[in-house]
Protein backbone atom coordinates (compact mmCIF):
# COMPACT_ATOMS: atom_id res chain seq x y z
CA UNK A 1 0.00 0.00 0.00
CA UNK A 2 1.53 3.32 -0.65
CA UNK A 3 2.80 5.57 2.49
CA UNK A 4 3.75 8.86 2.14
CA UNK A 5 3.30 9.37 -1.64
CA UNK A 6 5.53 6.40 -2.17
CA UNK A 7 4.45 3.33 -3.79
CA UNK A 8 5.83 -0.66 -2.89
CA UNK A 9 7.68 -1.95 -5.41
CA UNK A 10 9.04 -5.74 -5.77
CA UNK A 11 12.16 -6.37 -6.18
CA UNK A 12 13.64 -9.46 -7.19
CA UNK A 13 17.09 -9.08 -7.10
CA UNK A 14 19.85 -7.71 -4.82
CA UNK A 15 22.80 -6.26 -6.50
CA UNK A 16 24.75 -4.85 -3.44
CA UNK A 17 26.88 -1.60 -2.98
CA UNK A 18 27.88 0.44 -5.81
CA UNK A 19 30.30 3.33 -5.39
CA UNK A 20 30.61 4.08 -9.17
CA UNK A 21 27.52 5.11 -10.22
CA UNK A 22 26.12 8.59 -8.96
CA UNK A 23 23.19 7.62 -6.51
CA UNK A 24 20.21 8.73 -8.45
CA UNK A 25 21.04 6.92 -11.52
CA UNK A 26 21.46 3.42 -9.29
CA UNK A 27 18.80 0.63 -10.36
CA UNK A 28 16.56 -0.58 -7.25
CA UNK A 29 18.56 -3.56 -6.93
CA UNK A 30 21.79 -1.43 -5.95
CA UNK A 31 22.66 1.31 -2.91
CA UNK A 32 25.24 3.53 -2.52
CA UNK A 33 25.00 2.65 1.43
CA UNK A 34 25.26 -1.12 2.11
CA UNK A 35 25.71 -0.31 6.59
CA UNK A 36 24.44 -2.86 9.07
CA UNK A 37 23.55 -5.05 6.43
CA UNK A 38 24.69 -8.64 5.60
CA UNK A 39 24.66 -10.13 1.90
CA UNK A 40 24.23 -13.91 1.79
CA UNK A 41 23.35 -16.26 -1.13
CA UNK A 42 20.54 -15.01 -2.46
CA UNK A 43 19.50 -12.84 0.58
CA UNK A 44 19.93 -9.75 2.23
CA UNK A 45 19.47 -9.22 5.85
CA UNK A 46 19.60 -6.61 8.46
CA UNK A 47 22.98 -6.86 10.22
CA UNK A 48 22.80 -8.58 14.09
CA UNK A 49 22.77 -6.00 16.59
CA UNK A 50 26.21 -5.45 18.54
CA UNK A 51 27.47 -7.17 21.58
CA UNK A 52 29.04 -6.23 25.13
CA UNK A 53 32.03 -8.85 25.16
CA UNK A 54 33.51 -7.32 28.20
CA UNK A 55 32.18 -6.46 31.52
CA UNK A 56 32.08 -2.93 32.80
CA UNK A 57 35.07 -0.89 33.33
CA UNK A 58 35.47 0.40 36.50
CA UNK A 59 34.90 4.16 37.25
CA UNK A 60 32.96 4.28 34.18
CA UNK A 61 35.71 5.57 31.59
CA UNK A 62 35.34 6.23 27.79
CA UNK A 63 37.32 3.45 25.72
CA UNK A 64 40.12 5.53 23.85
CA UNK A 65 42.07 2.50 22.35
CA UNK A 66 41.20 -0.78 21.19
CA UNK A 67 43.85 -3.03 19.13
CA UNK A 68 44.67 -6.47 18.28
CA UNK A 69 47.81 -8.00 17.70
CA UNK A 70 49.20 -11.43 17.10
CA UNK A 71 52.48 -12.11 19.56
CA UNK A 72 54.47 -15.04 18.20
CA UNK A 73 53.52 -17.80 20.22
CA UNK A 74 51.52 -20.34 17.67
CA UNK A 75 49.61 -21.77 19.82
CA UNK A 76 48.11 -18.76 21.93
CA UNK A 77 48.54 -15.57 19.72
CA UNK A 78 45.59 -13.18 19.13
CA UNK A 79 45.77 -10.52 22.21
CA UNK A 80 43.29 -7.12 22.49
CA UNK A 81 44.61 -3.84 24.16
CA UNK A 82 42.28 -1.91 25.87
CA UNK A 83 43.35 1.52 27.00
CA UNK A 84 40.83 3.72 28.82
CA UNK A 85 40.24 7.76 29.73
CA UNK A 86 41.71 6.92 33.63
CA UNK A 87 45.46 5.69 31.93
CA UNK A 88 44.68 1.93 32.44
CA UNK A 89 45.99 -0.11 29.93
CA UNK A 90 44.14 -4.09 29.67
CA UNK A 91 44.73 -6.71 27.40
CA UNK A 92 42.96 -10.17 26.93
CA UNK A 93 43.66 -13.29 25.61
CA UNK A 94 41.34 -13.68 22.68
CA UNK A 95 42.77 -17.44 22.48
CA UNK A 96 42.63 -18.62 25.55
CA UNK A 97 40.52 -16.78 27.99
CA UNK A 98 38.13 -14.47 25.22
CA UNK A 99 36.00 -11.90 27.33
CA UNK A 100 38.38 -11.47 30.21
CA UNK A 101 40.40 -8.01 30.88
CA UNK A 102 43.60 -8.24 32.49
CA UNK A 103 45.67 -4.87 33.75
CA UNK A 104 48.71 -4.40 32.20
CA UNK A 105 49.52 -0.94 33.67
CA UNK A 106 47.37 2.37 35.31
CA UNK A 107 50.39 4.59 34.78
CA UNK A 108 49.10 5.78 31.41
CA UNK A 109 47.94 9.62 31.32
CA UNK A 110 44.42 10.03 31.77
CA UNK A 111 43.07 10.59 28.69
CA UNK A 112 45.31 10.02 26.76
CA UNK A 113 44.71 8.46 23.10
CA UNK A 114 46.83 5.73 21.63
CA UNK A 115 48.32 4.60 17.87
CA UNK A 116 50.14 1.66 17.59
CA UNK A 117 52.12 -0.75 15.01
CA UNK A 118 52.50 -4.39 15.04
CA UNK A 119 56.35 -5.19 15.03
CA UNK A 120 58.42 -8.47 15.89
CA UNK A 121 55.44 -9.96 17.75
CA UNK A 122 55.67 -6.53 19.67
CA UNK A 123 53.35 -3.68 20.21
CA UNK A 124 54.57 -0.08 19.58
CA UNK A 125 52.62 2.33 21.02
CA UNK A 126 52.37 6.39 21.17
CA UNK A 127 50.61 8.39 23.18
CA UNK A 128 48.71 11.78 22.89
CA UNK A 129 45.41 14.05 22.92
CA UNK A 130 45.54 13.76 18.87
CA UNK A 131 47.70 16.66 18.84
CA UNK A 132 50.53 16.33 20.89
CA UNK A 133 52.04 13.64 22.52
CA UNK A 134 50.67 13.18 26.36
CA UNK A 135 53.04 10.23 27.34
CA UNK A 136 55.91 8.42 26.79
CA UNK A 137 55.81 5.75 24.15
CA UNK A 138 55.68 2.03 24.83
CA UNK A 139 56.26 -1.30 23.24
CA UNK A 140 54.93 -4.48 24.72
CA UNK A 141 55.77 -7.71 24.32
CA UNK A 142 53.05 -9.85 25.80
CA UNK A 143 55.20 -9.82 29.20
CA UNK A 144 56.66 -6.82 29.82
CA UNK A 145 55.62 -2.71 29.01
CA UNK A 146 59.08 -0.88 28.54
CA UNK A 147 59.39 3.02 27.39
CA UNK A 148 61.31 2.88 24.04
CA UNK A 149 61.96 6.86 24.52
CA UNK A 150 65.52 8.52 24.94
CA UNK A 151 64.93 10.61 27.22
CA UNK A 152 67.34 11.25 30.35
CA UNK A 153 66.82 10.25 33.73
CA UNK A 154 63.69 11.93 35.57
CA UNK A 155 65.83 12.94 38.08
CA UNK A 156 69.01 14.39 39.11
CA UNK A 157 71.54 11.86 40.61
CA UNK A 158 72.43 12.91 44.51
CA UNK A 159 75.59 12.10 46.08
CA UNK A 160 76.28 11.84 49.83
CA UNK A 161 79.32 10.19 51.61
CA UNK A 162 79.40 7.11 52.83
CA UNK A 163 79.81 6.39 56.50
CA UNK A 164 81.64 2.97 57.68
CA UNK A 165 84.50 2.30 59.98
CA UNK A 166 87.29 0.64 59.18
CA UNK A 167 88.25 -2.70 61.00
CA UNK A 168 92.04 -3.13 61.72
CA UNK A 169 93.70 -6.42 63.69
CA UNK A 170 96.07 -6.22 66.52
CA UNK A 171 99.74 -5.46 65.19
CA UNK A 172 102.56 -5.72 67.62
CA UNK A 173 106.46 -4.15 66.65
CA UNK A 174 109.57 -5.90 66.90
CA UNK A 175 111.08 -5.72 70.14
CA UNK A 176 114.86 -3.72 70.05
CA UNK A 177 117.42 -5.54 68.76
CA UNK A 178 120.48 -5.02 71.08
CA UNK A 179 123.56 -5.29 68.99
CA UNK A 180 126.74 -6.28 72.25
CA UNK A 181 129.96 -5.90 70.58
CA UNK A 182 133.04 -6.97 72.37
CA UNK A 183 136.09 -4.97 73.67
CA UNK A 184 138.10 -5.78 70.72
CA UNK A 185 134.83 -5.46 68.26
CA UNK A 186 134.39 -2.28 70.31
CA UNK A 187 138.00 -0.52 69.55
CA UNK A 188 137.60 -1.49 66.07
CA UNK A 189 134.57 0.46 65.37
CA UNK A 190 136.02 3.65 66.89
CA UNK A 191 139.01 3.20 65.24
CA UNK A 192 136.79 2.28 61.95
CA UNK A 193 134.88 5.43 62.49
CA UNK A 194 137.97 7.76 62.77
CA UNK A 195 139.27 6.83 59.43
CA UNK A 196 138.54 8.84 56.01
CA UNK A 197 134.94 8.46 53.79
CA UNK A 198 136.60 6.91 51.57
CA UNK A 199 138.88 4.42 53.47
CA UNK A 200 135.63 3.23 55.31
CA UNK A 201 133.64 2.31 52.00
CA UNK A 202 137.14 0.41 50.74
CA UNK A 203 137.46 -1.20 54.09
CA UNK A 204 133.59 -2.06 54.50
CA UNK A 205 133.86 -3.72 51.08
CA UNK A 206 136.61 -5.76 52.03
CA UNK A 207 134.78 -6.99 55.02
CA UNK A 208 131.76 -7.79 52.58
CA UNK A 209 133.27 -9.63 49.87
Amino acid sequence: MPYLGFEPMRIERFGGLNTLIDATNLPNYASPDCSDVDFLPGLVKTRPGLTSVFAALGGNPTVNYLKTYITPTVTDSIRTLVLDSLGNLRKEDATLTPGTLSLISSLISPNAYASSVSLFGREYMAFGDGQFGLDVPRQYDDTNLDRISCDGPGLSPSAADEAYAIATTGETQPATVAIVASPTERHKLAAWSQLPRQERMAWWLARTW
